[in-house]
């Protein structure tokens, strides 16, 4: 009887210990903070000639938060310092997660680098992996619009975003 109480308790105890370990979407969840930059590189029509230009798009930096939806399924909000409040649907699968496109409106540089354009609108998605409490994406635009009344197309985008859990 005395060993079948101690096969019990180390039943339970493992029980306990093995429900203690978080899954992959939960190691995801928390409250981050954020920064993003990067550039794009677009192929502008400047004078029927069509040019390859690289363009830095604005950081944006702020607070993201990521919960639990179903499944290996997540919810990201990032709302931007003095911007916009972005929203994104994600998949976990071990420490990477993907996010589905989303429309959303961002800042890019002109030529000089001095003056922004506004409202141009373009859509993202992003893919990623869990470092540690940190989040490393890397974020893909696509989309048309026109910069310093030019039509532009974007080729291809090189936007990092660092997001550090907050203690």
């Amino acid at each position: 009887m005395h060993m079948k109480f101690k096969g019990i308790i180390f039943f339970v105890a493992m029980v306990a210990l093995c429900s203690c370990q978080k899954s992959p979407v939960q190691e995801f969840c928390g409250s981050y903070s954020f920064k993003t930059g990067g550039f794009l590189e677009l192929s502008a029509k400047y004078y029927q000639a069509d040019t390859v230009i690289q363009r830095s798009i604005s950081s944006e930096s702020g607070q993201m938060r990521v919960v639990a939806d179903s499944g290996n399924n997540i919810l990201m909000t990032m709302n931007v310092t003095g911007g916009s409040l972005i929203v994104m649907n994600g998949t976990v699968d071990g420490n990477n997660v993907t996010f589905g496109p989303v429309e959303r409106k961002i800042l890019v540089f002109k030529e000089s680098g001095l003056d922004l354009v506004e409202d141009v609108k373009v859509k993202v998605s992003a893919t990623g992996r869990r470092l540690g409490n940190s989040i490393i994406l890397d974020f893909d635009y696509e989309g048309n619009f026109t910069l310093g009344g030019y039509p532009c197309t974007i080729i291809s985008s090189n936007v990092k975003c660092a997001a550090n859990r907050n203690e």
